[in-house]
């Protein structure tokens, strides 16, 4: 598809509608979520000039709630969704979608309203098929298992912001806290054993060691920016693209 052409400029204002999507090209179709809650597929078969949206899930389930990061579980033919109460942040849950028809295999409840305020915002999966999902509000990884089971929370005082009593930078945090892009958002699964996750307040990219005490660390990375980073995805070993106010590539990441 030419990327001047009318048939990819339509692709992108429609994808840019929506909180995430993925390309599967197994299937040869973006899948995309929907702030509203609910999965929709958009087919790119054939050379027809008229792309076609088609809603294959519903809704997110449990009220008013958001369907937000996605990623699929290739080995397993499943979709995870990260879902979230976006406006009152009194629930967080992540869904699997069976890939073929469809049909919920689970939804796990992570926090809802008799607890703190969080926000499920993206989800990565490991080679294993445990789930990662990250909480915006909370700056923590929950850990789910493989049939939907939840393992545990992985937290680390490197997700906490400091306080800073830059004005600009304090103006920069006010609008990201209204925007709930406070705290831990994209997240990736690195095939090397790790997970990489960006948090857009603090414009840093860490790493946390899973299987190895879920050590976390700061990744120094070169050739890039994340500034206002939100989406993560995995190019290669080395290269990992930011999606925020731009997309941006970071040419150069360390093999750790």
């Amino acid at each position: 598809m030419a990327l001047c052409s009318t048939r990819f400029l339509l692709l992108l204002l429609l994808l840019s509608a929506v909180p995430c999507a993925k390309w599967d090209d197994l299937n040869r179709r973006f899948i995309v979520s929907y702030i509203e809650g609910g999965v929709g597929v958009v087919p790119l078969n054939g050379d027809a000039s008229i792309l076609e949206e088609i809603t294959v899930v519903g809704d997110a389930g449990f009220g008013n709630n958001s369907s937000l990061g996605i990623v699929i579980d290739r080995p397993r033919n499943r979709l995870l969704v990260a879902i979230a109460d976006v406006q009152g942040n009194k629930y967080s849950a992540i869904a699997a979608y069976d890939l073929t028809t469809w049909n919920q295999l689970y939804h796990t409840k992570l926090a809802g309203p008799e607890g703190e305020k969080t926000f499920a915002d993206d989800v990565a999966v490991d080679m294993e098929g445990n789930a990662y999902v990250t909480d915006v509000k909370g700056s923590k990884l929950w850990k789910v298992g493989v049939i939907g089971e939840l393992l545990y929370t992985i937290k680390s005082p490197l997700f906490i912001p400091k306080e800073c009593s830059c004005e600009i930078v304090r103006l920069r945090n006010f609008f990201l806290n209204i925007l709930q892009l406070h705290g831990l958002n994209g997240i990736v699964y690195h095939p090397n054993g790790y997970l990489l996750v960006v948090h857009t307040l603090r414009c840093k990219l860490f790493k946390a060691e899973i299987g190895k005490g879920d050590v976390v660390k700061e990744v120094n990375i070169i050739g890039g920016s994340l500034m206002f980073g939100d989406g993560l995805e995995l190019i290669s070993p080395t290269k990992i693209a930011v999606a925020g106010n731009a997309i941006r590539l970071v040419e150069r990441l360390p093999v750790l």
